[in-house]
């Protein structure tokens, strides 16, 4: 689904685009479901895959705002990441080790 997201936000042309995980928050209808076990999160391995191969279609052009979220530890149900760690420092790594470059498999709609 989010890489279908991805090339809708190409084909509309968008200027910027935020992404970040799915975060379940105290008391919200997700919360339950999570608790219900009717929600799976991805791990953060996971989400930088998703990510990776999503950056990959994404219209080079298309400027990126965020890459990920973060709730107030006071709000978040889940995922619980490692607090002070550098993600920014992870996601570059990432990309230089997977040679991931924003626009590589994008392909321009009609």
């Amino acid at each position: 689904m989010m890489l279908a997201s991805v090339q809708k936000m190409n084909d509309l042309k968008v200027d910027a685009l935020k992404f970040h995980q799915l975060e379940i928050v105290k008391g919200t209808l997700f919360e339950q479901s999570y608790l219900d076990k009717k929600i799976k999160l991805l791990s953060l391995n996971e989400y930088m895959n998703l990510l990776g191969d999503s950056l990959k279609i994404l219209n080079p052009d298309i400027i990126i705002q965020r890459l990920f979220g973060f709730t107030h530890s006071d709000f978040l149900v889940a995922p619980v990441y490692e607090k002070n760690f550098n993600y920014h420092q992870l996601i570059n790594n990432f990309l230089d080790e997977n040679n991931i470059f924003q626009g590589e498999r994008y392909v321009q709609s009609h």
